[in-house]
């Protein structure tokens, strides 16, 4: 599974990351650090983002692949 670590840490936002909702918490998800993950190392899902989020993210996901926006 190809995953987007998230962090609670909003401060300061760097081009690859997005800011999302992630439940009731705003946090950061790190494009520039996209990796793919053992689904059995993941412990329990903390929702669905909103399509706004999701493109940010997908954006997010582009300027650090260096792809086309």
């Amino acid at each position: 599974m190809v995953v987007i670590p998230l962090t609670s840490n909003t401060e300061r936002l760097y081009p690859g990351e997005a800011l999302v909702m992630a439940g009731s918490q705003q946090s950061k998800a790190m494009a520039d650090q996209i990796m793919a993950a053992d689904k059995q190392r993941l412990k329990s899902r903390l929702g669905a983002v909103s399509k706004a989020d999701m493109q940010a993210v997908e954006d997010a996901i582009k300027l650090h692949l260096a792809l086309p926006l």
